[in-house]
């Protein structure tokens, strides 16, 4: 009877053990499947597996500052990117793009792109009727806020958040809607009383306006973090040749990286030559390309034998290093 009954108990105890691994196998399951839907945060980056791109550093910062930013900002359509034409990083939204200013003052770093500004045409223009009690002036665009428009656009920032408006009511893509500098308001009867005033996804259309290359929609695969803000520079100078006749040509090569060995693009390279018994010669390089390189040609007619001394400085943002090389002049 005793063995019988330890017996029993192996089987109890076993059978209990076995219950609680599958009840931790399938909540852990059901974590990862629920995770698998979610934004999920690693430091200071934020992945979205909605649309496969992270939100990082500033940028996350700026989208985490409203308490509803899906609904003001909606979801990346792509990570950062640099814009070819200001040199500015920036970052894609459906309803927003994002632009890091890095001279401003620190609240003014990241800032809206006025996309209403660049992608609004008059439509067909709906009358407000004069004086009416339910609208707000602004006389700076000298145009009118009103109805459930002014009661979103009150509710959520206002001016600092949207900008003033452009329009009156008009009518685009057969809704009734109101262009701001920073975003586009619609009216959709269909939805229930309280969200009926959406907004549109400015970011996509203006992605698409400014012939972006479309790949930068693709998901980020891997899940991989993005490009993060550069908050350390490695400054490597090199010359072409390290000795160099009187009256013949050097190269100098200046490469940037930052801290995590990526290219910095975009730098700022200022040089000072110290030739042997001359004054110094100061430049500024062309700024770092996409490989975070910049070079410079030097003809040194006149000039005497010895050693010249090239002082490096690369400024990136409010980061500022320098290196140095040499050379001799026979």
């Amino acid at each position: 009877m005793g063995t019988q009954k330890s017996t029993y108990n192996y089987i109890a105890v076993n059978n209990k053990l076995r219950c609680l691994t599958l009840v931790i196998t399938l909540i852990t399951l059901m974590g990862v499947i629920s995770m698998s839907g979610m934004a999920q945060t690693q430091g200071d980056s934020l992945f979205f597996p909605e649309t496969g791109h992270w939100v990082t550093n500033e940028f996350l910062e700026k989208y985490n500052s409203v308490p509803n930013n899906r609904e003001l900002f909606g979801l990346p359509i792509t990570d950062v990117i640099v814009d070819e034409d200001t040199g500015l990083l920036i970052q894609y939204f459906e309803k927003a793009r994002f632009e890091l200013h890095p001279g401003a003052s620190p609240e003014l770093r990241v800032q809206l792109t006025p996309l209403g500004e660049y992608l609004y045409s008059q439509g067909e223009v709906l009358p407000i009727p004069p004086n009416f009690p339910s609208c707000r002036h602004f006389p700076e665009t000298d145009h009118k806020v009103c109805y459930a428009f002014l009661d979103f656009f009150e509710a959520n920032g206002g001016v600092l958040q949207f900008g003033y408006p452009l329009s009156g009511f008009e009518t685009h893509d057969g809704w009734i809607v109101q262009y701001f500098q920073r975003a586009r308001f619609e009216w959709h009867p269909e939805r229930h009383a309280g969200e009926q005033v959406v907004l549109s996804n400015l970011g996509t259309r203006f992605f698409r306006f400014t012939g972006e290359d479309s790949v930068h929609l693709q998901p980020n695969v891997g899940n991989h973090i993005p490009m993060q803000s550069v908050s350390n520079l490695s400054v490597h100078a090199f010359v072409s040749s390290p000795i160099t006749q009187i009256g013949g040509v050097q190269t100098l090569n200046v490469i940037v990286y930052d801290q995590t060995f990526h290219p910095v693009e975009s730098a700022v390279v200022a040089i000072v030559v110290k030739l042997p018994k001359e004054e110094p010669i100061e430049k500024i390089m062309a700024p770092t390309d996409k490989r975070g390189l910049s070079n410079h040609e030097f003809v040194f007619e006149g000039s005497m034998s010895g050693t010249a001394e090239i002082i490096v400085t690369v400024t990136y943002d409010t980061i500022r290093k320098q290196t140095r090389t040499s050379f001799q002049l026979w």
